[in-house]
């Protein structure tokens, strides 16, 4: 005869969630000051991500980055903003005075890179560091934006300025014939 096979059991099964690559912290395992919070997203490194909820200008979320050497370091971010109004954030090294970083990706990106740069900048700002552990605070500007993970990157150096040229006017020198 035939036998009654017992019936199996689905066993669910989940995709692995992205991991941030080396060198990146993330944001949700700083120090979180309250509206700021943990939301998740199966397409945030981890599934989690920071933002602030409900309030303009409150909630933070420190977390500690390395600088191996003393110089001037670039901080990158992986973002997303909700629309053009939910896009921006105030960011502080250690005790320097905020700045008012407004993201320049469209919120259609989704999860994005981008350097932090001051609303009266034109380039990703120059964070001067001591070699060491620094305090990076994120403060709530608009609800919504959504900070995932951070990591500090050595600012490339300015290239030299060409050397001045000094010009004479011909007029003003000393005639001598056959002139």
């Amino acid at each position: 005869g035939r036998g009654i096979l017992p019936r199996r059991t689905p066993t669910a099964t989940t995709s692995p969630r992205p991991t941030p690559p080396s060198g990146w912290v993330q944001a949700e395992n700083g120090q979180l000051v309250s509206p700021m919070s943990i939301g998740t997203d199966p397409g945030a490194w981890g599934g989690s991500f920071v933002h602030g909820t409900g309030h303009w200008n409150q909630g933070t979320v420190t977390v500690s980055v390395h600088a191996d050497e003393a110089g001037d370091y670039h901080v990158e971010c992986r973002i997303m903003g909700l629309d053009w109004n939910h896009d921006s954030m105030y960011v502080a090294m250690d005790n320097d005075p905020e700045l008012n970083w407004q993201w320049e990706g469209p919120p259609d990106l989704g999860w994005h890179h981008e350097k932090v740069t001051d609303a009266d900048e034109e380039q990703p700002h120059r964070f001067l560091l001591s070699a060491g552990w620094h305090q990076l605070r994120f403060r709530t500007r608009e609800p919504g934006a959504r900070l995932d993970a951070v990591q500090l990157t050595r600012a490339p150096t300015s290239p030299t300025p060409p050397p001045q040229t000094e010009w004479v006017q011909a007029e003003g020198g000393d005639l001598v014939p056959p002139m």
